[in-house]
């Protein structure tokens, strides 16, 4: 995986081997290696064209390194399309290549999609902004929102090559649409099951609420093994820190545990700050917004959260 590069990667895809090396991005682990067929990368690259109405007169473009599915995709589908395909070394204060006319897809991490919303001569250089890699902070989804632009959210994983579903990012908490060809269900623990057809079936450890009934469309409550038990009562993480986001503007929040011998465990609530100011205020706050089991007992500031280099938090390392 070091080192790896778009020349490197479209050697792989051009030459007679029947797969292409990727690897998971670490954030539950060590990062796995999976061998991806290059005929699923080809149909899961065909989906995304067809969604986007990509061509070959189309104009692709990465921010992310090819070391990740989701870069890795970004030239494949560029090859599949037969269309043109830039980009630039991945740091976070993207330049999008040149501006002689719009890209129509660009793919991006939400913390490059922060900085291209501050830079409107940039902003304007892609129709479709493609994000993924980590969760979009509440805060940069309202931002998104505001500024009236097609950026859109992916799930997916390496094991599926890429995404398999996508949702635009609007005013509105839409759920997310599987692409055609993929059909959705849940396992005894409310766990999202991918059956990709003749590309197999993927089970997931993120917990899923199906949006109708023809289950292609759903919202992904959070991961099943970073489910607290508190007094006998199940807090879900994620769905914790959305709602208490509105509490903490440009800040980056975090919902762990820790062991209690009362409760089995207590919410602890992670604050990336130097400080907290007012802890009675935000305790009073947090009371009326939230069920009681899921009320953190314990809130520390942080100088950092621990990621991954796609800017995963790694959660396994909270509660160490």
């Amino acid at each position: 995986m070091e080192g790896m590069t778009y020349a490197d990667l479209r050697k792989q895809w051009e030459d007679d081997s029947p797969c292409i090396d990727a690897y998971t991005s670490g954030s539950t682990g060590t990062p796995k290696k999976f061998s991806l067929p290059k005929e699923m990368m080809r149909r899961s690259a065909q989906r995304t064209i067809s969604y986007f109405g990509i061509n070959a007169g189309s104009r692709l473009y990465s921010c992310i390194s090819p070391q990740f599915i989701g870069g890795k995709m970004m030239l494949i589908r560029a090859l599949v399309a037969g269309c043109e395909f830039e980009y630039e070394q991945p740091s976070n204060r993207p330049q999008i290549g040149d501006h002689s006319r719009p890209y129509d897809l660009v793919s991006v991490v939400p913390s490059q999609m922060h900085y291209i919303l501050q830079s409107p001569q940039i902003l304007v250089r892609a129709r479709n902004f493609l994000i993924g890699g980590s969760a979009i902070p509440p805060q940069l989804r309202k931002a998104i929102a505001d500024a009236g632009i097609a950026a859109y959210e992916s799930y997916g994983m390496t094991e599926t090559a890429s995404h398999i579903a996508l949702r635009r990012i609007g005013a509105d908490d839409k759920p997310f649409s599987a692409l055609p060809g993929i059909f959705l269900s849940a396992d005894e623990r409310d766990c999202l099951v991918i059956d990709m057809g003749i590309d197999g079936t993927v089970v997931t450890n993120d917990i899923v609420e199906f949006a109708d009934e023809a289950k292609d469309k759903f919202y992904i409550l959070g991961r099943v093994d970073d489910v607290i038990v508190s007094g006998g009562l199940k807090v879900h993480p994620a769905q914790v820190e959305k709602l208490l986001s509105p509490l903490f503007p440009n800040m980056e929040i975090c919902i762990t545990s820790r062991p209690d011998a009362l409760w089995g465990n207590r919410v602890v609530l992670l604050i990336e700050t130097e400080s907290i100011n007012d802890m009675d205020t935000l305790m009073s706050k947090m009371r009326k917004m939230l069920p009681p089991h899921c009320v953190p007992k314990e809130i520390h500031a942080v100088k950092s959260l621990p990621r991954t280099a796609s800017g995963k938090v790694i959660r396994r390392q909270l509660a160490e």
